[in-house]
């Protein structure tokens, strides 16, 4: 295979740093061994992010004018005489998702050669000569005549496997630890909600039977049935006379009644504003982008707590935050730091249980 050199002693696959920075075009000759232009003109080459010795050149057919042995040796299969459509199926090209075969029009070089750029496309290629396949981070450029006609097309790309199955060992894990904050936040959501399902039980069994407006209303019966004489009932009659000591003691009783109840609504009211201040913290840190902002350590902190403030509650723990010798803000992605401190929290709480054994 023909081998590329530049007139302007550039080769391809070693593009100068300044170019790689983006000083903007790069004009010369590609030829062959034999010293013929490779195009048949000067080629100019637009971008600013081809840089690195793994190049693949192709002139605007799809025939490979190029392609360097380090370039195969990442690859696994060199050049192949075949038309573009049919090279993802002969590399073995994926998208990063390592299942889904890419389209052949997608590909960065088949880009290239209809006048198109690409920047950092991911791809995944497998195939039996390197079976447990790579991860390439692949830049595109067309290669123009001095007429702008495109003639070509060149892509530059480095092996970036490290790097993807680092994030995506770091996504498993993250994903992984939000399961079991999920895991966390429905334990406490669920205890909070056992505590709201008692106190609506009891207040429902209260005043099912209400035992104090019964009574009430037998005395207005036995009231209203000496209406005629109430004064000699109230005075005289014996029952009449404990007409008013009833009605103090059930006034007594009305009034812890009501006591009782504003309790146990305040614990249901109390319980339901730690579920929707639990679910109101993780809706606002589910999905979006993940990215860093500032955020005061005492809010990470009470976020976190208040997911397990009703396991922290059962078992009469509390907690004391002191933060005066934090910065006032620091610089996290938040999702990420309320993870690790809602973990933990909750492994020093389980600590502290087994301390208890």
């Amino acid at each position: 295979m023909s081998s590329v050199r530049s007139a302007l002693t550039l080769l391809l696959c070693f593009v100068t740093p300044a170019f790689a920075q983006g000083a903007g075009s790069i004009k010369g000759e590609i030829t062959g061994d034999d010293g013929a232009p490779l195009f048949g003109a000067n080629v100019i080459v637009q971008g600013s992010a081809l840089s690195g010795p793994l190049t693949v050149v192709s002139d605007e057919n799809g025939q490979f004018t190029m392609f360097n042995p380090s370039a195969e040796r990442i690859v696994g299969i060199g050049a192949v005489d075949t038309d573009p459509e049919n090279w993802s199926k002969a590399y073995g090209i994926f998208f990063p998702d390592r299942e889904t075969p890419m389209p052949p029009e997608e590909l960065p070089l088949s880009l290239a050669i209809r006048g198109e750029s690409c920047d950092e496309m991911d791809l995944f290629i497998r195939n039996p000569m390197i079976p447990d396949g790579v991860f390439l981070s692949v830049n595109g450029r067309p290669l123009r005549d001095e007429t702008g006609l495109v003639r070509g097309g060149v892509a530059v790309f480095r092996d970036v496997t490290e790097r993807m199955q680092a994030e995506q060992a770091l996504t498993r894990a993250f994903a992984e630890g939000r399961v079991e904050i999920l895991d966390t936040v429905l334990h406490n959501i669920g205890n909070a909600m056992n505590s709201v399902a008692t106190g609506v039980s009891a207040i429902r069994e209260e005043y099912s039977t209400n035992e104090p407006l019964r009574r009430l209303a037998a005395v207005v019966e036995a009231v209203e049935s000496h209406r005629e004489d109430l004064a000699r009932y109230l005075d005289s009659d014996p029952q009449g006379r404990k007409v008013l000591p009833f009605l103090a003691a059930l006034a007594e009783d009305l009034a812890n009644q009501a006591a009782w109840l504003e309790r146990t609504v305040g614990r249901v009211n109390k319980r339901v504003g730690h579920i929707v201040d639990i679910i109101r913290s993780q809706r606002s840190l589910a999905g979006g982008p993940q990215t860093r902002k500032d955020i005061p350590p005492t809010k990470a902190i009470t976020d976190a707590l208040r997911v397990l403030q009703e396991s922290l509650d059962q078992r009469g723990y509390r907690v004391r935050t002191d933060c005066s010798g934090a910065p006032d803000e620091i610089r996290v992605q938040e999702s990420r730091l309320h993870q690790a401190l809602v973990n933990l929290f909750k492994n020093a709480m389980e600590a502290l249980d087994e301390r208890k054994v």
